[in-house]
């Protein structure tokens, strides 16, 4: 737990929605997402091996190039890296502390995306260049459109410097009284107190959640709340601030939540606009979630994971096997099995009706090592921002590129680098493809490193002429 989320655990009050378009995506899946002079980053005493239960996890993947794929030239990180980002790109710095703080990294940081080929080799066949230029320019033409037609919030509704929570009290004449208050703690012992918690877990998780459980019922109680300001708004503003904030919870026609449509009215723009570029729209998301003990066959049963918490038939019953999950995506997304050599565990899959489709497996390598994997195909014609799936890169030069035939016939191309971050970890491993109809990125990621032969054999586990029907 971090300030981050102690305040977002009371705080009604939105940003204004320039704001908030220009960070969306990057708080779509990150909980972390503060200020650099904020951010407290403890170094897990444990290696990255996780159960990962996020439907659109926030990390990047890599593409892999199948029988069915465009015979290009080499093609380096420009098919992933993010142009003019208008989020600078940040990385972690040791402080005297001993944490590791989030700072700016403008020079050598920057992103990559899976869901959309940043650049297209010059052979590139001009249909598939036509799409992915159609979608990037329906991009910003739905953006547009939302600015133009989306409610603003009020002025009065913009939060004081050290505001975390607001309250809304009606007054009975028509007009409501809005309060802004914070914890009765400063920045530093709020900072301290996401320390003792961060610290306490890593050492013993029971009593890190019985502390946090603690702090919880701290904060839950008003009395140790301090108002900072009141003010009167009128019932023209709630109703504006609502209109701009509230969404109906249930997204019409299924829409994938990054299009960010929350009423028939926009449903029926981005319907037009991506009729107007012959382009489709992410729909209908189908999810399926593994088993908890196929988990632990793989990575084995962590120490605070107790039997109480997941018993023997929650383990085998609260998701599917490996079989028949990949078995579904295949007979919805693929001509036939996506996979040539299956992984031992996929945490969860899905995907949309007009093909796009995301894999979050693990692989163990030759050397045994536990390598965590997303696998992301994205449809050249699909109406996609880019954003939707992405990762920070600390330093993006460190990446090189070369080509690889897989063992399904394919040439992809795989991204490597020697780059360790603040805590000793190596950067992700990319692999790419273009193919007939659509980008394939798969992101490999190992902490302590990964050899050329491992990402080749991960490479080689995907029979990539089976992918799109």
């Amino acid at each position: 737990m971090n300030e981050k989320q102690w305040k977002d655990a009371f705080d009604s009050i939105k940003p204004d929605r320039g704001q908030s378009e220009r960070i969306w995506a990057r708080l779509m899946e990150s909980e972390d997402a503060v200020s650099p002079e904020k951010q407290i980053v403890a170094k897990p005493k444990t290696g990255k091996h996780k159960l990962w239960r996020t439907a659109l996890l926030a990390a990047v993947i890599a593409g892999l190039m199948g029988a069915s794929a465009y015979a290009l030239g080499l093609f380096g990180r420009e098919a992933l890296e993010i142009r003019e980002p208008e989020i600078t790109p940040q990385k972690i710095e040791i402080g005297e502390d001993g944490y590791g703080h989030l700072v700016d990294n403008p020079e050598e940081g920057g992103y990559f995306s899976i869901t959309q080929p940043q650049e297209l080799p010059e052979d590139m066949d001009p249909a598939v260049r036509e799409k992915v230029e159609n979608s990037r320019t329906a991009w910003e033409e739905w953006l547009a459109w939302r600015e133009e037609n989306s409610a603003s919030v009020p002025a009065a509704f913009e939060a004081p410097e050290g505001s975390f929570k607001s309250d809304l009290r009606d007054n009975g004449d028509g007009t409501w009284t809005l309060t802004f208050s914070r914890p009765d703690k400063t920045d530093e012992e709020l900072t301290a107190i996401t320390r003792e918690i961060e610290e306490t877990l890593h050492e013993d998780r029971e009593k890190g959640f019985a502390l946090q459980a603690e702090y919880d019922a701290y904060f839950s109680d008003p009395a140790n709340w301090v108002i900072l300001e009141e003010r009167i708004v009128t019932g023209a503003e709630v109703e504006q601030y609502h209109e701009a904030t509230q969404s109906s919870g249930m997204l019409p026609e299924g829409y994938d939540p990054n299009y960010r449509v929350e009423n028939a009215e926009q449903a029926r723009a981005l319907e037009e606009i991506a009729a107007k570029y012959g382009l489709t729209l992410r729909k209908d998301r189908q999810t399926l979630f593994g088993r908890v003990s196929d988990y632990y066959a793989v990575h084995g049963k962590p120490d605070w994971m107790s039997d109480e918490m997941y018993g023997e038939e929650l383990q085998n019953t609260e998701g599917e096997t490996v079989e028949t999950m990949l078995s579904a995506l295949s007979e919805a997304c693929c001509r036939g099995d996506l996979f040539l050599t299956p992984p031992p565990f996929v945490d969860h899959l899905y995907w949309y009706q007009e093909g796009s489709f995301g894999v979050n497996y693990s692989w163990v390598t030759q050397s045994g090592k536990i390598a965590e994997c997303y696998l992301y195909n994205s449809c050249y014609a699909t109406l996609s921002s880019g954003w939707e799936l992405f990762d920070e890169i600390e330093d993006v030069s460190a990446y090189t590129a070369r080509s690889y035939q897989t063992k399904d016939g394919a040439e992809v191309t795989l991204l490597e680098s020697e780059h360790q971050n603040a805590w000793g970890w190596y950067d992700d491993s990319y692999v790419f493809v273009y193919l007939e109809d659509s980008f394939l990125v798969l992101k490999v990621n190992l902490p302590e490193g990964i050899t050329g032969a491992e990402l080749e054999a991960i490479a080689d586990s995907v029979q990539y002429s089976q992918i799109n029907r």
